[in-house]
């Protein structure tokens, strides 16, 4: 028209928009392949930190595995990780704080893996972020010539893992280095007008993603330091767990144990069997257990009545139960509302086992103690009412005893007593007036012998009669 020719060449934007070339994103695969790989290195040579640890049970809960070694410390990786340039130190006031070098370097390589991740496309970068990353990414590959030396100059050998490790950060370097070439040859080819038509992508800013590895750097150091206190906690515990166990197993000791405690008037004087399980009209062994229904000692105290001293004392044994709530001084009498019901959760159940024992004896009351253990916790009275049920009892009338005077008063009488002997916790446990100690309540070995030893001074004072 008019001698102006319309087929003049246009340019097709949308054909011409920057994209990542093939090359572009198998570079940037490699690169964050080789960033988990270098955590997952660097996060085995963490282990070997703090003299390394190993169980032999296979019931290794998630949060406990990055705790356990599977190489013992003394081998060369251990050797390096423990040397002198293995991990840095230093004092926080009164606190002394101890990063291991493996720990920066699971730092730095999940830093590198936040970088490209969280970020757009590095297709849409700043000359400022490439500088940025290649600065610091310099920096670590420094770190690695440096502590490359160090193992050279060692004579402890050469750390197969750290020698991946550095591979990694070599592979991340190089594969920046032609990503960084790689986009700028194809963004060349786009024209301006392409360029400028760039819509913004999903992703965080340089300064969030800073502050996104910074978080994530800092939780795994307070990961490494609960980790680490846990293993010495452990390492005491697996000491004195060892002791315990040994001294256990010795019936002597068990038994010298037991006879070094005084027999207590108050105890025997004390006759108040409301809830003993005699199983024979004459026992020769009385068996006091105080107890409650919210500690996971009493639960496993439970275990060892209906194991280790029924298979012991058979029918020779009867057992006098006595409470003692885990918060006592919320359980006297006058402590209850205006509608007289009781204002502790935690002495509830304890109410509820002597209200079980008031409604229907000692079978009964043993049902209930079975419930109150088996859900163990801070139970309330719609949970009561609901086991109640489940035992045959009314759940009103079990309601209203537990509120009673009589419930009360036995409640109070325990107390007491536990009092004028000495007792704070549950479980506490007297054979024949004399306490059991800790260390004896739970060891098999104990019941036995001390079974034997009761058995041979029956048999040896029916001897002596005419």
């Amino acid at each position: 028209m008019n001698g102006i020719n319309t087929n003049l060449p246009t340019t097709n934007l949308t054909n011409t928009m920057p994209t990542q070339s093939k090359m572009s994103k198998l570079l940037t695969i490699t690169l964050l392949l080789s960033a988990c790989a270098g955590v997952w290195i660097c996060g085995s040579l963490v282990k070997f930190h703090d003299g390394g640890w190993q169980v032999d049970t296979e019931n290794v809960t998630l949060l406990a595995m990055p705790c356990i070694t599977s190489t013992a410390s003394t081998s060369s990786c251990g050797a390096v990780t423990s040397s002198r340039w293995g991990s840095f130190d230093f004092f926080v006031g009164n606190r002394h704080v101890l990063i291991p070098a493996s720990l920066i370097g699971v730092i730095y390589f999940l830093a590198v893996i936040l970088w490209f991740t969280l970020q757009p496309s590095p297709l849409r970068w700043t000359n400022r972020q490439w500088i940025i990353t290649l600065f610091v990414q310099s920096c670590a590959m420094l770190a690695s010539v440096f502590w490359l030396v160090i193992m050279a100059k060692n004579e402890r050998g050469w750390c197969s893992d750290c020698l991946v490790a550095h591979a990694a950060n070599v592979i991340i370097f190089a594969s920046t280095i032609c990503l960084r070439y790689n986009l700028t040859r194809t963004t060349s080819k786009i024209p301006v007008a392409a360029n400028s038509q760039l819509q913004p992508s999903f992703g965080l800013s340089p300064a969030m993603t800073a502050l996104s590895i910074a978080i994530v750097g800092f939780g795994a150091w307070l990961y490494y330091d609960a980790t680490t206190t846990a293993r010495h906690f452990w390492r005491r515990h697996a000491v004195l767990e060892k002791l315990t166990t040994s001294l256990q197993e010795d019936p002597s000791y068990m038994l010298r144990e037991f006879y070094a405690q005084p027999i207590n008037p108050a105890i025997v004087e004390a006759n108040e069997n409301r809830l003993t399980s005699a199983v024979t009209s004459n026992p020769d062994v009385q068996l006091s257990v105080f107890t409650n229904y919210e500690s996971r000692s009493s639960r496993c105290f439970e275990a060892t009545l209906g194991g280790h001293v029924r298979d012991s004392f058979g029918n020779r044994v009867s057992v006098d139960f006595r409470h003692l709530p885990a918060n006592p001084a919320k359980t006297s009498a006058s402590q209850t509302n205006s509608n007289g019901t009781s204002t502790s959760l935690e002495n509830v159940s304890c109410q509820a086992a002597v209200a079980a024992y008031i409604q229907g004896g000692f079978q009964a009351f043993a049902k209930m103690r079975t419930k109150l253990q088996v859900n163990r916790g801070h139970h309330t009275r719609k949970d009561i009412a609901h086991m109640a049920k489940s035992i045959g009892l009314d759940q009103t009338d079990l309601l209203a005893e537990i509120d009673s005077q009589d419930v009360a008063t036995m409640l109070d009488s325990d107390m007491k007593l536990a009092k004028r002997l000495g007792v704070k916790h549950a479980p506490a446990a007297y054979l024949n007036g004399r306490r059991i100690p800790a260390l004896c309540m739970n060891s098999e070995v104990f019941w036995k012998a001390i079974a034997n030893e009761m058995t041979a001074q029956a048999n040896a004072t029916l001897s002596h009669q005419p």
